[in-house]
């Protein structure tokens, strides 16, 4: 049943990661672990051939080019068994008190290096409590595996 359970937790190439997203944390329960800061989540067994999450940040920012807003930016760095080059893409939820209150895409080059951003209404991810928000990041690679979720604090940056 673990098999099974892992092959739904990683999208194919070409299908909707969002979706995958959903059913994914659907049936886990993070909220077991009482760390905060950034973590690679060791909880599960981590899959070998899986990146590894290296570092990540999650910040908020005034951006002031065209219309102000406050914009949140996910960056992280990564590898893989394989080589960066093997690194496809990525996705992230946001938990507040812990619940998850949202979940969105990174995109991934071929150096290790993965982001995210989107504006603070897009989510209702407000800047002005940039402390109170736990960002819980995955990566995948071209070959289906996904990396263990890296837990990160939001911060204003």
């Amino acid at each position: 049943m673990f098999l099974l359970a892992l092959a739904c937790v990683t999208p194919a190439p070409g299908t909707d990661s969002n979706d995958s997203a959903r059913s994914d944390s659907a049936g886990t329960d993070d909220s077991q672990s009482d760390d905060s800061g950034d973590t690679q989540d060791t909880q599960d067994e981590i899959d070998p051939l899986a990146p590894v999450i290296e570092t990540c940040d999650a910040y908020c920012y005034l951006h002031q080019t065209g219309d102000e807003n406050y914009q949140w930016k996910i960056e992280c760095s990564v590898d893989d068994p394989d080589g960066v080059d093997n690194i496809w893409n990525g996705r992230f939820e946001i938990e507040y008190s812990g619940a998850r209150i949202a979940d969105d895409k990174m995109a991934c080059d071929d150096a290790g290096y993965c982001s995210g951003s989107f504006g603070e209404t897009t989510h209702e991810v407000y800047c002005d409590k940039a402390d109170s928000y736990m960002f819980l990041v995955y990566i995948s690679d071209w070959d289906e595996h996904e990396s263990a979720p890296y837990k990160v604090a939001g911060r204003k940056g």
